[in-house]
């Protein structure tokens, strides 16, 4: 029982995200994959409302890829549409952002082995930059 709602909605968020955690690490992309996601955008912050949708796409369509990342993970946790988040971490691949980058390869890959060569390009890109995520899956892959 809760006697105050803030109880209620801490508990609620921490279920859902305790959710979340077991269906990344479940899914293809693994426990290693769901941290290097919320790196640099922080797991309290994945749904994004309309108003913050808007903003987001704004600037993530002038060129930032920290935004389009963010919408990225919105639309693949949040709301579960695979096809949105892939527009939007190529678009932040595009824009050289280190996570969109191995986001958008980790998809790729999930998605479909005939494009190996092309998620280890954007693998390779991100852990050029230092993604040490981006290092542990090429060398995942390697074996």
């Amino acid at each position: 029982m809760f006697f105050f709602e803030k109880d209620r909605r801490l508990h609620m968020k921490g279920f859902f995200f305790g959710f979340l955690i077991v269906f990344i690490s479940s899914h293809a992309w693994g426990q290693q994959n769901a941290i290097s996601m919320f790196a640099d955008t922080g797991a309290e912050d994945v749904a994004l409302g309309d108003a913050q949708l808007t903003t987001y796409s704004a600037n993530a369509l002038r060129g930032s890829g920290a935004a389009a990342n963010k919408l990225g993970v919105h639309f693949l946790v949040a709301r579960g549409d695979r096809k949105m988040a892939e527009y939007w971490f190529r678009i932040s691949a595009e824009d050289g952002n280190a996570s969109g980058e191995f986001n958008y390869g980790s998809m790729i890959l999930a998605d479909s082995s005939e494009n190996k060569a092309r998620a280890v390009f954007w693998l390779e890109k991100s852990a050029s930059e230092g993604n040490e995520y981006a290092q542990r899956e090429l060398k995942r892959i390697a074996q």
